[in-house]
């Protein structure tokens, strides 16, 4: 540590005819140089005070105040610094080289917690003792030009062109006339609902940090006649305030809740857009570029950047070791009214970003190479020969991974990690995108069937592992199944109708075509809970009726009734002209060795010419087994000779058939006698 000897400033007082100059002098130890501190970025959390150091906010030089006076404002302009330097008045030092600043002069005002800088004047806001106007025409010999004592202290000045906005706490805003800096003259007061703390003007409309008030807009484009346009309140105090473009209003809290973001684009209708959260007191505010400079009282200088008002995050942080009240930026250098702590020249480096790193291996376990990892945007690398990568430059915010290699395809496919501080081990394993490409397709389905029925089709693919995903596009347009390997279809008509499959993996590309062939037929969907009948008419007239009881079937199902012209008759029987198919199909899908819940009943009517040949006591329905006709499951219910109708209970599906047997018919000679 080194000891020092050092002139603290100098106090010009006008006593009387007398002009009184004070040295300030200070002995002491050099106060050691705070560093910059990388945040632990949470989206818009500040960093905890432990976090390690980096260096991305440097310390330059501090000019020092003697106790127990404080600096509590600051406002650069030129070679000039200009300080309300609390108890002693305005303070001018020479900043032309902020690595070596000058020796400062200060002229009493009060107990000086503001300064703005207008042109050749200095405009302080004394707290109690009211607003100061100094002529720093030749800023080495400044001279008080004129002075207003309202009744409330004054907490904050701003100045456009002749008019002065004080911020005076309980009062509210009030607007001074300084055509004439020797006669500041009151316009009006405008009372907000809070404690102004804070104001800024742009164009039109004035910015008041309002304390419990939160943001009051104020439309001043009629200085005499201020009036709110909107106002935007939170819980925490706002206390601090700056505008960017005339579009958005950054806005510092008391309370420990960070900074808001308000869309200002329309002052009458103010909305927040963005927030960032810290949990100290952020006293002062100042936008530069694309960044916000936060003096946060005990958490020191904060750096966020602001280029998405949206999505404000913190870029760097400096601790000021005392109270940082006020901040201001000029020609690339950040000058901290530190309280106590004196002036801090500071110097923001910009931000560097964080790191995303991970490793890349086979799925064998060896390196991978030349694998690009995109994390969106322009954020990317590429693999080395030890299968590492590193992107650099992130901004605190969450990405997603995405590796690509040719032929290669990778676990996880994607990882989301979120940056602030640098992430590691975002590793991934490739594997050969297809080891199984797809070399053959064909279609599984019926080739017979009837109309309005629904039929189900299957894509067989080749070999049966083919790597998936394996894509299917069938034509024509299916009812059901498009993009899957199974497809549904109906036809309305009697016809011949083909369909295609197309399928295709990451290796190979395959199509087929299949043929069937649709008839006629009678159809008619079962609920499980509802009787149904099924009615075929043939050409003749007559009625063949399935009647199916409740609970028969377990779920809906579709019967469909298809006529049959010729079948082989069994030895010793007669064909009673009626034959037909019965089948069953749950969402397209044929049902076969379908056996009903319940026995249900088939009425076949038929005419006097079916049965010409056959005995009508002896009339059957028989079923084919695969082998040959039967009647096992079959119980006739009733021979209706009169009615031409055989009435019999069914308990299953398949081909069936009405036989009898045969009718003798004897012929005997006409004997006449002639």
């Amino acid at each position: 540590m080194k000891k020092f000897l050092r002139c603290l400033g100098t106090i010009i007082l006008a006593i009387g005819g007398l002009t009184l100059i004070i040295l300030l002098l200070q002995t002491g130890i050099q106060p050691q140089e705070a560093v910059a501190k990388q945040p632990d970025f949470n989206v818009v959390e500040a960093p905890a005070e432990s976090e390690d150091v980096v260096g991305n906010v440097e310390y330059v030089a501090s000019v020092p105040v003697a106790s127990p006076y404080k600096f509590r404002d600051v406002d650069v302009v030129g070679n000039y610094a200009y300080i309300a330097a609390y108890g002693l008045g305005l303070g001018i030092v020479d900043v032309s080289d902020p690595t070596n600043p000058g020796v400062p002069i200060y002229i009493w005002s009060g107990t000086a917690v503001g300064v703005e800088v207008s042109g050749d004047y200095a405009y302080v806001a004394g707290d109690a003792h009211g607003l100061f106007i100094f002529d720093i025409t030749d800023p080495t010999s400044p001279s008080q030009a004129g002075r207003y004592d309202p009744p409330n202290a004054v907490e904050d000045v701003v100045v456009d062109g002749d008019v002065a906005y004080l911020a005076e706490g309980t009062g509210g805003l009030r607007v001074v006339d300084v055509s004439d800096r020797s006669n500041p003259d009151p316009v009006v007061l405008h009372n907000t609902p809070g404690n102004s703390r804070n104001v800024v003007v742009s164009g039109n409309y004035a910015y008041v940090a309002d304390q419990s008030g939160g943001l009051r807009v104020l439309d001043v484009s009629n200085p005499t006649t201020p009036s709110e346009s909107d106002y935007f309140e939170w819980t925490e105090h706002a206390w601090s305030v700056d505008v960017k473009s005339n579009t958005y209003a950054f806005v510092g809290s008391m309370n420990g809740l960070g900074m808001r973001v308000v869309d200002i684009s329309d002052p009458t209708d103010i909305t927040e857009v963005g927030h960032w959260t810290n949990y100290e007191q952020n006293l002062g505010l100042t936008l530069e570029g694309d960044y916000a400079y936060l003096a946060a009282n005990f958490g020191g200088l904060r750096v966020i950047d602001v280029s998405d008002p949206t999505y404000p995050w913190e870029a760097g942080y400096y601790n000021t070791n005392y109270n940082a009240r006020k901040v201001d930026v000029e020609a690339g250098y950040v000058y901290v009214a530190d309280d106590a702590g004196g002036l801090v020249i500071l110097r923001f480096l910009g931000f560097d970003g964080f790191n995303i790193s991970g490793h890349i291996q086979s799925d064998s376990g060896d390196p991978l190479s030349s694998v690009y990892v995109s994390a969106g945007g322009t954020y990317s690398d590429t693999t080395d020969a030890s299968g590492n990568y590193t992107i650099t430059g992130l901004i605190p915010n969450s990405y997603t991974l995405t590796p690509s290699l040719t032929d290669y395809i990778f676990t996880p496919v994607t990882r989301s990690v979120t940056v602030g501080p640098d992430a590691t081990t975002q590793d991934f394993v490739g594997a050969p995108a297809c080891p199984q490409p797809l070399t053959d397709v064909s279609i599984s389905g019926p080739t017979e069937g009837y109309t309005n029925t629904l039929y189900a089709f299957t894509a067989v693919v080749s070999p049966t592992g083919a790597t998936e995903p394996v894509s299917s596009t069938w034509s024509p347009e299916p009812v059901s199944g498009q993009d899957t390997a199974t497809a549904q279809y109906n036809w309305n008509n009697t016809d011949v109708y083909s369909i295609t499959i197309q399928a295709e993996n990451c290796g190979g590309l395959a199509e087929a075509g299949h043929t069937i062939l649709i008839g006629d037929g009678e159809v008619e969907i079962v609920d499980p809970a509802q009787e149904t009948a099924l009615v075929y008419t043939d050409a003749q007239g007559n009625d063949t009726t399935i009647d199916v009881p409740a609970g028969a079937v377990t779920e809906t199902t579709t019967l469909v009734y298809s006529p049959e012209v010729t079948v082989t008759v069994p030895v010793d029987w007669l064909f009673g002209n009626h034959a037909f198919q019965l089948n069953a199909y749950m969402e397209g899908i044929p049902q076969l060795g379908f056996e009903f819940q319940l026995p249900i009943s088939v009425t076949v009517g038929y005419s006097d010419a079916d049965v010409m040949y056959l005995r009508e006591q002896t009339l059957e329905l028989w079923y084919w087994d695969g082998d040959k006709w039967s009647t096992d499951g079959i119980t006739i219910i009733e021979r209706d000779t009169f009615n031409n109708q055989l009435v019999v209970t069914i308990e299953h599906l398949s081909e069936f058939a009405m036989f009898g047997e045969e009718r003798w018919i004897i012929f005997l000679p006409l004997i006449t006698n002639e």
